[in-house]
C-alpha cells in the first residue's frame, strides 16, 4: 500500500527532524523521496524541487548513500537538468568506477545528443563493455562510431551486437 508506507515513513521522519537520531535516517529519506517522486511529475519544477529537497536532506546524514545519489541523478536527467545530472553521475562513477548505474546514465545522457557528444557516449559505453557486454550496449558503441565517421569500427560493433542477439534487426540496420 504506497500511500500507507508513506504515512508510516513521514512518521518516521517527524521523529527524526524532532531530534531523534535514527542510524538508518539517509535510508528513510531516500523511501520517502522515491515514495514521493511516484505520485508526482517530477518535470515540473516545484515537484521535482521537493523530491530533491528530500534526497538532499537524506544526504545530509550520509553525503555517500549510493541509493541517494543515483536517485538524486535520475531525478535531475528525468527533469531534463542534463549537466547537473551528468555530474551527480560522475559522482557515483568516482566512488564506483565500474558502477552500470552511473557508466550507463553518463552514457545515455551524451547519447541523447550525438552529433556533438559522441566520443563522449563511445567513452561511456566502452566503459561499459568492459564491465559487461551485452548487445544492447556494442549497438549504441557502433552507433556512437558511425556518428563519428569511423564506418570500420562501427561495423566491428554491429557485428558483435548481432552475434550477440541475432534476432535484433537494428544491428542489421
Amino acid at each position: 500500500d504506497h500511500d500507507g508506507a508513506l504515512e508510516e515513513y513521514r512518521v518516521l521522519q517527524k521523529r527524526v527532524e524532532a531530534g531523534e537520531g535514527l542510524f538508518w535516517s539517509a535510508e528513510l529519506y531516500y523511501h520517502l523521496a522515491v515514495l514521493t517522486g511516484n505520485r508526482l511529475d517530477i518535470s515540473q519544477e516545484d515537484n521535482r524541487k521537493t523530491v530533491l529537497d528530500l534526497v538532499d536532506k537524506g544526504l545530509s546524514y550520509n553525503e555517500q548513500d549510493t541509493d541517494l545519489l543515483s536517485y538524486k541523478a535520475w531525478v535531475l536527467k528525468k527533469g531534463g537538468l542534463r549537466e547537473e545530472a551528468i555530474a551527480m553521475y560522475r559522482t557515483l562513477e568516482a566512488k564506483n568506477p565500474n558502477s552500470v548505474l552511473a557508466l550507463r546514465g553518463i552514457a545515455e545522457l551524451y547519447y541523447e545528443n550525438l552529433r556533438k557528444h559522441a566520443p563522449e557516449a563511445l567513452t561511456y559505453y566502452e566503459k561499459l563493455l568492459a564491465v559487461q557486454k551485452t548487445a544492447d550496449l556494442y549497438f549504441y558503441a557502433a552507433t556512437c562510431k558511425r556518428n563519428m565517421g569511423d564506418l570500420e569500427g562501427a561495423r566491428r560493433y554491429y557485428l558483435k551486437e548481432i552475434e550477440m542477439d541475432p534476432e535484433d534487426i537494428d544491428g542489421y540496420n
